[in-house]
Order: C-alpha cells, then sequence, then structure tokens
C-alpha cells in the first residue's frame, strides 16, 4: 500500500498538483508578507520540493522533512517527528506546516507541538487538503470503499477549533487550486474559468487549504496592591473605658 507521504508527493507531480503547488507559494508569499522575526521553519511535505519561505522577510529560515526519503529526495535542513520537534520552546516566529495533518496519527500532539515552538505572537500557516473538494471527496471515498485509512481529511471548522482551545486566533482560511486533474496541460489551461469562478463566488472548494493563524499573548492583569493603614490604636495603648466611666460619675456625686 502506498504511504500517505508517497501519495502525497505524486500528486504533486500531477498537472492540477503542480498549478495548486504555485498557488499555495504565492498565497504563503501574501500572509507571510508582514511577518517579521528572527527564525522560521517550514515542515512537512512540501519541504525542500518548494521553497515556501522564498520571499520571507524572516532572518533565518529552516525546512524540516517527515520521513528519510523525503529527506534524501530534496534539500532540507533536518528529518524529525512533527509531533516532537527537536526545538527549544518559544523561539520561532513562523511555522509553515505542510500536509502534516494530513498523515498525522496524533493531530493534537502536532498543534501542540507547533503552539510549543511558537514565541508568542508568533504565526502558523498550515496547509492540507480541503476535505469539500473534488480530491477530498476521492480521498474519502477511497477511505470508506477500500478502507484505507492513511489519509486524514479535517475540515476547516475543526482545525479552527483546536486551534482556539489553544490559545491561536485564526486570521484567514483561503483555499486555493480549483482546476481538475487532467493530464495535459492544453486541456488544464482551458479550465481557468473555474478558478475565476471560485473566486467571484467561493473560496471554499479548492484542492488545498491553507489556515492562517497567530499565538495570543493572554495578558495578566496585575493586582492592585491594598493599602495598608495604621491602626488609630497601637499595642498598649488600650483604653480602660470602665475606669474613665466611673471617674465621671465620681466627679458628678462630688457636685
Amino acid at each position: 500500500m502506498m504511504s500517505c507521504q508517497t501519495a502525497i508527493r505524486q500528486w504533486y507531480e500531477s498537472v492540477a498538483g503542480q498549478n495548486a503547488a504555485t498557488a499555495v507559494q504565492s498565497a504563503v508569499a501574501e500572509m507571510s508578507n508582514d511577518i517579521f522575526g528572527y527564525y522560521a521553519v517550514q515542515v512537512g511535505e512540501l519541504a525542500g520540493e518548494y521553497t515556501l519561505l522564498h520571499d520571507s522577510r524572516i532572518r533565518s529560515c529552516f525546512s524540516i522533512a517527515l520521513d528519510e526519503q523525503a529527506g534524501v529526495d530534496a534539500s532540507v535542513d533536518l528529518v524529525a517527528n512533527p509531533a516532537a520537534l527537536p526545538l527549544v520552546f518559544d523561539n520561532l516566529d513562523l511555522v509553515v506546516v505542510s500536509h502534516v495533518l494530513d498523515c498525522a496519527a496524533s493531530p493534537h500532539d502536532v498543534l501542540r507541538e507547533i503552539d510549543r515552538v511558537l514565541v508568542p505572537e508568533g504565526h502558523c500557516i498550515l496547509i492540507a487538503f480541503n476535505a469539500f473538494s473534488l480530491r477530498g471527496l476521492s480521498l474519502a471515498l477511497k477511505n470508506l470503499v477500500r478502507r484505507d485509512e492513511s489519509h486524514s481529511l479535517y475540515t476547516a471548522f475543526r482545525v479552527q477549533d483546536w486551534f482556539e482551545v489553544l490559545g491561536f486566533e485564526v486570521l484567514e482560511v483561503r483555499t486555493v487550486g480549483h482546476r481538475y486533474n487532467i493530464d495535459r496541460w492544453s486541456v488544464f489551461n482551458r479550465l481557468g474559468w473555474l478558478k475565476w469562478l471560485a473566486d467571484k463566488y467561493s473560496q471554499s472548494f479548492g484542492h488545498v487549504r491553507l489556515i492562517h493563524v497567530r499565538k495570543k499573548v493572554v495578558k495578566m492583569t496585575p493586582w492592585k496592591p491594598k493599602l495598608r493603614t495604621s491602626p488609630l490604636l497601637k499595642p498598649g495603648m488600650a483604653v480602660n473605658t470602665n475606669g474613665a466611666g466611673q471617674a465621671a460619675n465620681n466627679s458628678k456625686e462630688h457636685e
């Protein structure tokens, strides 16, 4: 059985995949145009094959592949498990995650790892197949008929909910790659009206979905210190009210 990573790489070699990859590169460049910082990392199936951080304004950019085969075939800096990245806490300003959730056995662990390595106010751009596209429906049918669960499809609403639980703010959701997968470029180019139709009426049916989120900082409200007022009476200065009352009565009797 073909692995999830191999199937994704083969799809991006198709006509529709190459078109979607170009659109993904443009979308990531637009989303990250105003993001500054020191370190950015590209993690996932597109690492090495497509340089999604080429136009990034962040000073140092690195790429991490998911398996050794991708590391051999492509130019990557590291091969690691996306659920256990060898990176320190709060160190990255931008993480671009491509098709990691599509193959992850535990997507929650992947998202928690993203939260761990990002600095406060850091950004994440998550790339995955759209469950409502033709590509997503074909994968869902494959999982149902062949009982092939190598691909995991999650709706945008579900992923956004996971991010919000972790304290992220969803900035933008976009889909790209609206044309059918046809091997001949001459016929494929004639389907440009599908992209025009999607841009005009809906952005929900592209093959690939991008979710741009930002790690929010929880502002701590400082407690106002209570002013300690000095007591009216200090220790040893207690007044004997009984003695004072008796003295007053004695003075009245003498009068």
